[in-house]
């Protein structure tokens, strides 16, 4: 999943209660946080087990919302999914500054 840094910023300044590098770290691997099946919506990356697509999430936190009023709108999606995925997110926004 390729999330820039400007949406992290956006997203820290929106929610500065979303504590990231503070929070417990969940055990989970990319490979049981997001699937990406060509028979699931094309391909685009989802939560696994479910058919929410990733791109949501970012998408409900940019436009206001917060993880608990996404966790409502989408039961299928657990909290440790969330928070594993803006996990990645911020760890790639990381690799992605570091490298120029």
């Amino acid at each position: 999943m390729n999330v820039g840094i400007a949406t992290l910023k956006y997203l820290r300044h929106r929610h500065p209660d979303l504590r990231l590098p503070g929070m417990v770290r969940f055990v989970m691997t990319p490979r049981s946080v997001v699937d990406s099946s060509p028979e699931i919506l094309g391909g685009e990356p989802v939560f696994a087990g479910t058919r929410v697509p990733v791109r949501n999430l970012i998408d409900y936190l940019e436009h206001g919302g917060n993880l608990d009023e996404f966790l409502t709108d989408f039961p299928s999606v657990t909290r440790e999914q969330t928070i594993s995925v803006l996990e990645m997110a911020r760890e790639a926004a990381g690799r992605e500054a570091a490298a120029g």
